[in-house]
């Protein structure tokens, strides 16, 4: 299989070898730093280095069979760890010396960034193989997009949203939502199975020709 273009194999090559790196490193010091040794995330971060050796061996040719899933697993795997890491410390790494204990939402977001970077690489490593995909994520896109942003403004403005709504007839209430819910059923339904298509469009077993 064709491997992917330079600067995408060295940008999995650079975020792998950051996260090895940095799990080496806070994975030692969280056993030292503080009132007693956090095993928990050092298990996590003995995971994050396994996927970033994955990683590494991917940029440097290996498991190039199955790119998409290789780096799924990566970043996967690494989005994952953090996760379970920062909710093993709710209030925060204790330090020795230090008042307050250390807050690893930074952390984690560095961490999440890179898992979807990596994710990202594999989405274009499938969806690359085909040119047909493109038109199935362009809708995918387009029926998933209303959800996402009725879902923002609900979240926004969900301190005024209530008493607008506790303000309405029961039966108006419960009308709007049903229509609401149909057309929100019918915009991911579309949307998934678009974006289902798009990635199958890249399977390597798919012997139509690019058009």
């Amino acid at each position: 299989m064709k491997q992917l273009p330079r600067i995408l194999m060295f940008t999995v090559g650079a975020l792998s070898a950051a996260i090895i790196l940095s799990s080496l490193a806070f994975g030692i010091a969280v056993l030292f730093v503080g009132p007693k040794p956090a095993w928990m995330i050092f298990g996590f971060e003995v995971v994050s280095m396994v996927a970033g050796v994955m990683g590494i061996l991917f940029a440097v040719g290996r498991f190039q069979e199955g790119q998409g899933m290789t780096l799924a697993c990566v970043a996967v795997t690494t989005a994952v760890a953090a996760f379970l890491a920062w909710l093993s410390v709710p209030a925060g790494l204790e330090i020795n010396g230090r008042n307050e204990p250390l807050n690893l939402t930074k952390w984690l977001i560095a961490r999440e960034g890179a898992s979807v970077v990596l994710g990202s690489i594999a989405a274009f490593a499938v969806l690359s193989r085909d040119r047909r995909s493109l038109s199935y994520l362009t809708k995918s896109i387009i029926t998933g997009a209303p959800v996402l942003a009725l879902a923002g403004g609900a979240f926004v403005g969900r301190h005024s949203l209530a008493p607008m709504l506790a303000a309405m007839p029961g039966w108006l209430s419960m009308l709007l939502a049903c229509i609401l819910g149909v057309v929100l059923v019918g915009l991911m339904s579309a949307c998934g199975h678009c974006l289902i298509r798009a990635f199958e469009m890249g399977r390597t077993e798919n012997k139509q020709p690019n058009t």
